[in-house]
């Protein structure tokens, strides 16, 4: 029965991609395509395509959910590559907000995106400077910055 909702999600959301124009919605595995949908059941597909990137496919997503921007890519297989997901600043990890108040004193936390690459986590926080200027900085979980050059 699961596969059949999966199923009818898929076909659903690939109907609705190419009503919006989203073509490379075609050249995307009925697999990957409901494993998407199974990592994020709630979003609404933006765009969708096939990609040979250094002789290996992978198939990349962009998502909108709810207020956020999800980009994902997996393999041929469904692995998982990479994803990247906008986040409320709230929803920051605790090590994360409090490695920034110390090593950022003062500086308004603006926007956050939750990165995950290589089965590890990691956090990119936009700070405000000044009236119209703003830095990116990055964390792993455990509140522990990132070099920018290593990110």
């Amino acid at each position: 029965m699961k596969k059949i909702i999966l199923s009818l999600v898929a076909l659903s959301l690939a109907a609705a991609a190419l009503a919006g124009g989203n073509s490379g919605i075609k050249n995307i595995p009925e697999n990957i395509l409901n494993k998407a949908m199974s990592d994020y059941p709630n979003a609404k597909m933006e765009k969708a395509e096939a990609k040979d990137e250094d002789g290996k496919l992978t198939y990349e997503f962009k998502l909108e959910q709810g207020e956020a921007e999800v980009e994902v890519s997996y393999d041929k297989d469904g692995k998982l590559i990479k994803s990247e997901q906008d986040i409320a600043v709230k929803d920051l990890p605790e090590a994360v907000r409090n490695a920034v108040s110390t090593n950022y004193p003062g500086r308004e936390m603006k926007a956050a995106v939750k990165k995950v690459e290589d089965n590890s986590v990691s956090y990119e926080v936009k700070l405000k400077y000044a009236l119209f200027f703003t830095k990116k900085v990055y964390f792993d979980e455990s509140g522990r910055e990132i070099p920018e050059k290593l990110k």
